[in-house]
Formats: structure tokens, C-alpha cells, sequence
């Protein structure tokens, strides 16, 4: 059977998607991240989830090259799609614990491609402390005790009281107070060395100290 100039030229067109998938849109692979999403933290959480624009994705060109673009840039992706990272910002109102009346968080869905879009690997959740999730009241310790805690590690001496707040430390996994304090400089007489804090993490539940060291002086905000 002899082809056609218009099968020859469909086979042409063709031959891209064959070799490196479908084009994929933008919202269908939002939706299948929402729809992860919502299974794995459950829906009175996921109301407080909004996609963020650090989104991005990773495709392999003709010579297996890879690039990563924006995933929210156009209104869908490359071919040759091999991973999606759907990057979620969590905010929830949280009015009961007078020192962090707003749960902030991050979570990743991680999508590869296949046949369809599939989750790669678990997202982690743990930025949402148990008392939250399960519904019994708060088990952190208080600002006042986290300060107490860390001046027992030898805190350096400042120009101001040591002060602290309460986040979530992607590498313990554990929700912390960071208890900070400009340090005084007795020997900078010109004031021309950079400003310094001591930081000491203590961890929020078992009022354990995590990590003490000295950092650049920053605007610290939680």
C-alpha cells in the first residue's frame, strides 16, 4: 500500500510525540497535583495550600539534554516532560496559640511521567505540628522557657535581650524556637566589623537545644 503525501506529512508530525510523549497542559497537571495533594493532607488542610510560582519542570530535549523551566510561564510544557515539581505555600489562621497564630509551611508534589502523570515520591508534611492535625491543645514549650534554655548554653552577651520565635526546621524536622541575640563586639572600636547574632534552636516539644551558632546579623522573621 502506497502513502499519501497527507499520511506522509501526519507520520512527520507525528513522530515528535511518539518519540518523547504528549504535550502536557499546564492545568491538567495542576489538577492532578491538587488532586495528590488534597488525598495525602486531607481536605481541611488543603483549603490553606496555594500553588506557588517557584513551580517548575524538567525536560530532555532530542539529545537527551535536560532544562527546567517554570512550570506557571505558559500554558503547558515541552516535550520529552520527565519530572514536575508542584510547589505548594500552606498558610492556615491559628488563632489558639498566642505565639504563632498562622501555620506556614511549603510542600513539593513531586510528579514523574510515564504513560500518565504519577506522584515520585511522598511529599512532607510534617510542617503541620501533631497538636494541629489531631485536635488537642498545644505542647510547645513558651517563648519565656525557649530563653531560658538557651541562655543556659552560654549565650554570648549583646546590646539587646535575647528574643525569639517559633518555625518549622526542614533539617530535624521538628518544630523549633530560635532564640537569637545581637552580639557586642567589646573589641570593635571603629564599629567596621559586620554585625553577628548567636543563635541557639531549641526544639519547641522536648525543650532539647538542636544547634547553637554564630550567623551574620539579618532581619530575622518568621
Amino acid at each position: 500500500m502506497r502513502l499519501s503525501f497527507k499520511n506522509i506529512l501526519l507520520l512527520i508530525a507525528l513522530i515528535p510525540t511518539i518519540s518523547y510523549g504528549r504535550y502536557y497542559k499546564v492545568k491538567e497537571i495542576i489538577a492532578k497535583s491538587d488532586s495528590v495533594l488534597e488525598e495525602k493532607i486531607g481536605h481541611r488542610f488543603f483549603i490553606y495550600c496555594k500553588v506557588d510560582k517557584g513551580s517548575y519542570y524538567e525536560y530532555v530535549n532530542t539529545k537527551k539534554r535536560s532544562f527546567y523551566k517554570p512550570l506557571l510561564k505558559k500554558k503547558s510544557c515541552h516535550l520529552g516532560l520527565k519530572s514536575i515539581y508542584v510547589k505548594y505555600d500552606f498558610s492556615m489562621p491559628y488563632p489558639d496559640y498566642q505565639w504563632y497564630d498562622t501555620i506556614k509551611g511549603s510542600v513539593v508534589i513531586e510528579l514523574g511521567v510515564d504513560s500518565m502523570l504519577n506522584l515520585r515520591t511522598e511529599p512532607e508534611l510534617n510542617f503541620i505540628p501533631d497538636f494541629v492535625d489531631q485536635n488537642y491543645p498545644c505542647n510547645f514549650i513558651s517563648r519565656d522557657s525557649a530563653i531560658a534554655i538557651a541562655q543556659t548554653d552560654s549565650m554570648k552577651s549583646g546590646v539587646t535581650p535575647p528574643y525569639a520565635y517559633v518555625k518549622y526546621f526542614p533539617p530535624k524536622k521538628r518544630w523549633v524556637w530560635v532564640v537569637l541575640r545581637t552580639i557586642w563586639n567589646n573589641e570593635d572600636f571603629n564599629n567596621d566589623k559586620p554585625t553577628k547574632d548567636d543563635m541557639v534552636i531549641v526544639d519547641a516539644t522536648n525543650a532539647w537545644i538542636l544547634e547553637h551558632k554564630v550567623i551574620p546579623f539579618a532581619p530575622h522573621v518568621n
